[in-house]
């Protein structure tokens, strides 16, 4: 038989925020640095106070919302539990309730439709002390950082394939034991000329060590993966000229035989 260990990076970008400077996020190296935007798009730096049916309430004391008109786009990144992965939207109303609330109405809106130009690119590394939430998908595994803030995931006894599909009944079983333990990195680059993507990469770059062993009294002749192991990532922000950017990252891992 023969091992194969697969680490799938998902990324989920949301677009908008806040940050105080392009190093704010131990572990980011921001090559390029730079967007323009029309009069239209307006940055959002105030605190969504909730959302309901495409629309975002803000108090009556938030400073950019009141430089806001209907028909422009709107992008924020001030995360909050209302918006936690910042928002782009154009607007199609604004209303001001007799409770002291700013009612923004929204439908959809682009990046293209947002940015003139923009050049950024990052890497960003994650690590142990930015994840949100971790999340064990099969028994037999869990989760711990090192000393450096890297991933260090033991299996005990996981299966990974089961012929009858009976836990109790071992002798069709594939079981994995051992450790693996992962450094990822982001590496994000998007460029925008004249409204229009032009260029957009986002994908999760790993160093890994593995350290396993499989146990199988049944014989096989193919290939079987199973994810084992997924993690949320607490938002990244950063600034691309006036221009905030959310990246929600989701790693998920998978190993296989």
């Amino acid at each position: 038989w023969s091992m194969l260990i697969l680490l799938v990076g998902i990324m989920v970008i949301g677009y908008g925020g806040m940050c105080t400077n392009k190093d704010s996020n131990s572990g980011s190296s921001v090559k390029r640095n730079f967007a323009t935007i029309p009069a239209s798009t307006k940055i959002v730096n105030d605190t969504v106070q909730s959302t309901s049916d495409n629309a975002f309430i803000f108090n009556t004391s938030a400073i950019d919302v009141k430089a806001v008109n209907a028909g422009d786009i709107i992008i924020g990144g001030n995360v909050s539990d209302a918006s936690p992965d910042g928002f782009i939207a154009r607007v199609t109303a604004i209303t001001t309730t007799a409770d002291n609330q700013v009612v923004i109405a929204t439908e959809p809106a682009t990046l293209e439709e947002a940015i003139q130009d923009a050049d950024i690119e990052l890497k960003q590394t994650l690590t142990s002390s930015m994840v949100k939430s971790a999340v064990p998908l099969v028994k037999g595994v869990s989760s711990k950082s090192t000393s450096l803030g890297n991933f260090d995931i033991p299996l005990v006894n996981v299966i990974i394939y089961d012929e009858d599909g009976i836990t109790e009944t071992t002798n069709d079983q594939l079981i994995l034991n051992g450790n693996i333990t992962l450094n990822p990195e982001i590496d994000f680059r998007l460029k925008i000329k004249s409204f229009k993507i032009e260029e957009i990469r986002s994908v999760i770059n790993i160093n890994q060590t593995a350290r396993l062993s499989v146990t199988s009294n049944v014989s096989y002749n193919f290939e079987k993966k199973k994810e084992i192991y997924k993690y949320y990532f607490t938002p990244i922000v950063i600034f691309a000229g006036p221009v905030p950017l959310v990246f929600t990252p989701i790693l998920t891992i998978t190993v296989g035989v």
